[in-house]
């Protein structure tokens, strides 16, 4: 076992699958932190894992908050989300929505060009995928409710209340599967909304 000072963790090289490394880092005062490793199909630096290429998700050791890989499958790269517990990709893509003028509840907003989204009109998804983020202004504050929808079916969780002329969230953890049909529309049994501009945050995943 060799004592690795966290300065010359860039210049890490001719391990092999399961040497015992000790990194330590001088704190000052004579003060030291350390930890222990065990080398393997991974390179880590300043306590960040990549683990590589593959075409799953690793698993083995344990991923943790800002770990990465980039997945052959897909061809994306990958970083383990920590409050969400899974493997998302580390790029985001942004779907934008809304209306001039008035949207009636229960009814889909506007996509590309002014298009009406429905079940079987809007964002065909590239890969399996999460929704992360809902955001929008609009120019009353009647209370009403932005739904993403797959294929006309609500994605669970994937709604954001509104009673404000602002807001937005990006705390949702909700999945959805490749090639489905993905809208947004005013949730049933609330108020008409006005001039809406909106957008939706999604990571893929696999």
């Amino acid at each position: 076992m060799a004592n690795i000072p966290t300065s010359g963790l860039n210049s890490l090289s001719n391990l092999d699958s399961g040497d015992l490394i000790n990194i330590s880092e001088d704190l000052g005062g004579g003060s030291f932190e350390s930890r222990k490793m065990t080398a393997g199909n991974f390179d880590m630096v300043h306590g960040t894992r990549y683990y590589g290429v593959s075409a799953t998700d690793p698993s083995s050791p344990s991923p943790q908050n800002g770990d990465e890989y980039y997945n052959s499958a897909i061809g994306i790269k990958m970083y383990y989300d920590g409050t969400r517990s899974k493997w998302l990709s580390v790029e985001t893509e942004t779907v934008h929505f809304g209306r001039d003028g008035s949207t009636l509840a229960g009814s889909y907003y506007r996509g590309i060009d002014g298009q009406a989204l429905s079940a079987t009109n809007g964002i065909i998804a590239l890969e399996n995928g999460t929704v992360i983020g809902i955001g929008y202004t609009r120019d009353d504050t009647d209370s009403a409710t932005f739904e993403v929808t797959a294929g006309g079916t609500l994605i669970t969780g994937a709604v954001l209340a509104s009673t404000s002329l602002s807001g937005k969230t990006k705390n949702l953890n909700s999945n959805f599967s490749e090639d489905d049909i993905l809208a947004v529309r005013n949730q049933s049994g609330g108020n008409s909304t006005t001039n809406v501009e909106g957008w939706v945050r999604l990571k893929w995943r696999i």
